[in-house]
């Protein structure tokens, strides 16, 4: 496991007003507790612009600028998150979780291919086998990022091995706390069940430095990005029918036979997360080098492999969704999103108002909870 910390995020700023106005440490938690209850009387919805950008490599060294993959419209996002699968294929990679020069190869061309004009600072990243995630910041917006923290899940071999599986960051931006999740699911066109497993084990296991109650579900937005390697159902389509349809560009008609919309319409997998709607050429598999679809002898048929899903408990508008068949080195075609994510901005005077009267309330419950006690009026008469 590589886990490497590039900045150190401030501790978050509400820990610090509470302490600050003398909160014991044991009423520290329900104070916290009623501030993200309220927390809409006191803070404002700011628009973060967030880059996510999936991509399986095949194990390739990166032979390609990526510029045109972290820079898509002329708009430089706030937050740029990237995820690779399959980085490094050696054996000693998957067995024993060694350094890989492939990651410091594709980490400094990532840096190279950053948007030109904003700087931004590398957070986080980390790898779990062949699995990388990467998040950037712009550097004006590293005063608002606090908890910053990883986690992740192996579901490969045995249930236990990296080579698939998924790794996460988790960031708070204000008092909007976002996990991007890199994933590799099990790979076969018959593997749906084990695929659906994999998923609700990362779901389900996922914890942040290994605290148990820091969890995928306590996020207000998770961003679910990977090759989930869902592939097209074929039992009314012949392999070369599937061909034809995707070389016409007939991509509603195929997309009728995808496994993940399949299972989701199940409700089996990624239930609450939405995806934007797919106008691209299937990501997968392709001749390396070429824009032709799979010829080897294998001949393995088109699909939506790679994917961008999300859910969220505030506002995220998917403003671009595409592929980049232009990147020809690997079998799978990078897929990215552009998500506008409205995140809570405080109001520190409104916030200041709502602690007081939170601590007020406090005290209240605390004075009426302490035991009564009454003397009574006794009167001694002595008797001679």
């Amino acid at each position: 496991m590589v886990d490497v910390l590039d900045y150190e995020p401030t501790e978050p700023r509400q820990r610090t007003t509470a302490v600050s106005t003398g909160v014991t440490y044991g009423r520290e938690t329900a104070v916290h507790r009623s501030l993200n209850l309220r927390k809409t009387e006191f803070t404002n919805l700011h628009p973060c612009r967030v880059l996510c950008v999936t991509w399986n490599v095949n194990g390739q060294a990166p032979t390609e600028d990526l510029d045109t993959l972290l820079s898509v419209d002329d708009r430089p996002a706030d937050v740029i998150c990237v995820g690779f699968q399959e980085l490094d294929l050696s054996a000693e990679t998957l067995i024993l979780n060694v350094d890989s020069s492939k990651e410091q190869m594709w980490m400094s061309k990532m840096k190279a291919g950053l948007p030109r004009g904003v700087t931004y600072k590398q957070l986080r990243h980390i790898r779990l086998v062949g699995i990388l995630l990467v998040v950037y910041v712009r550097e004006t917006l590293l005063p608002q990022i606090s908890d910053c923290s990883v986690g992740w899940v192996s579901t490969g071999i045995m249930g236990m091995l990296g080579n698939k599986g998924g790794v996460a960051i988790k960031l708070n931006i204000d008092m909007t706390t976002v996990a991007i999740v890199n994933t590799h699911l099990a790979a076969h066109q018959e593997m749906v069940d084990r695929r659906n497993q994999d998923y609700k084990d990362i779901y389900t296991k996922m914890r942040f430095n290994n605290d148990e109650t820091n969890t995928l579900k306590n996020c207000d937005i998770v961003v679910w990005m990977g090759d989930l390697n869902y592939r097209l159902n074929n039992d009314e389509l012949t392999a070369e029918e599937i061909r034809t349809l995707a070389e016409k560009w007939e991509i509603n008609q195929l997309l009728r036979f995808d496994q993940l919309r399949e299972q989701r319409n199940k409700h089996s997998v990624f239930e609450e997360f939405v995806e934007d709607a797919i106008n691209f050429m299937p990501t997968y598999k392709y001749d390396p080098g070429t824009d032709k679809f799979d010829t080897s002898e294998k001949c393995r048929m088109p699909a939506w492999c790679d994917r961008i899903l999300w859910k969220s408990n505030t506002s995220v508008k998917c403003e671009d969704y595409r592929s980049h068949p232009i990147h020809k080195l690997s079998d799978h075609k990078p897929v990215s999103a552009v998500l506008l994510v409205q995140t809570r901005v405080v109001d520190v005077q409104r916030k200041q108002i709502v602690l007081d009267e939170i601590l007020k309330d406090l005290d209240r419950q605390a004075n009426d909870s302490l035991p009564q006690a009454a003397l009574n009026r006794t009167e001694l008469r002595l008797t001679g």
